[in-house]
């Protein structure tokens, strides 16, 4: 599973309720917020990222030469979107064709 069916997956989730509920309770342009929210939830390093970074540093700095030229940037992991692409909001043809097909509405 991927792409916006995932997304879908990952908001129902958060807020609560199925796949088909959300999509009744929220709109496009909320939706695609939620897109945007993900994909910039990935980019944050968080509390625990640091707390892990800095257990990894000392166990490092444990076995170094010289413990001293080991930083905690160092220890800390960049992830990237699978495939490396960043995730691009909808255009507003693409959200209104998905939202006509939800409340199957023939395109316009």
């Amino acid at each position: 599973m991927s792409g916006e069916r995932l997304v879908w997956f990952r908001v129902a989730a958060r807020i609560g309720g199925t796949v088909g509920e959300v999509k009744q309770r929220i709109s496009s342009s909320e939706f695609t917020d939620w897109q945007v929210f993900f994909q910039k939830e990935l980019e944050v390093d968080k509390r625990e990222h640091y707390y892990l970074a800095q257990i990894a540093m000392e166990i490092k700095r444990s076995y170094a030469k010289n413990p001293n030229a080991v930083h905690l940037a160092g220890s800390l992991i960049k992830f990237t979107v699978p495939g490396g692409k960043t995730a691009k909001p909808p255009t507003m043809e693409e959200s209104k064709k998905h939202w006509m097909s939800i409340v199957k509405l023939p395109p316009q």
